[in-house]
């Protein structure tokens, strides 16, 4: 189940930060449209910040990817970076659902727009926290 689930979020985060970059390079006044006009900032600021954190998801993305392929083949550093991801995973999820769900009790935009991301990423955290007790208890010695 972790090569499973490193696999896919690999997949998912590279093909996220690849659609920044080029919402960014390409396409940066959607983005730059969209930001309340008291924001006093650029398309090329805008764009740069989107390409930026693409590479960021992507560079994620492939630490994944790696991580899937060091589980899969049984390689010796594979247990510890996969309890390092996952549960630094698990961590940010939950993080980000707790924040998502205080907005959604602060009625800072409307629940159909928040609830839904909250109930994904609750159900990443408890994916992610599988996967790591899984590594954790499938492992032999030390880690």
């Amino acid at each position: 189940m972790p090569v499973i689930l490193f696999a896919a979020a690999g997949v998912f985060l590279c093909m996220a930060g690849a659609n920044a970059m080029v919402f960014g390079l390409f396409f940066p006044y959607l983005i730059a449209d969209r930001l309340p006009a008291e924001v006093l900032l650029d398309q090329a600021a805008v764009g740069g910040a989107a390409v930026a954190l693409g590479v960021a998801f992507a560079v994620l993305g492939l630490a994944h990817l790696a991580t899937a392929v060091a589980l899969s083949r049984g390689a010796r550093v594979a247990e510890t970076c996969g309890i390092v991801l996952g549960a630094g995973m698990a961590l940010l999820a939950f993080g980000l659902a707790v924040a998502l769900l205080v907005s959604v009790v602060a009625a800072s935009a409307p629940t159909a727009v928040l609830l839904p991301p909250a109930v994904i990423m609750g159900l990443a955290a408890v994916a992610y926290g599988a996967a790591t007790a899984g590594i954790l208890r499938g492992r032999n010695g030390p880690i």
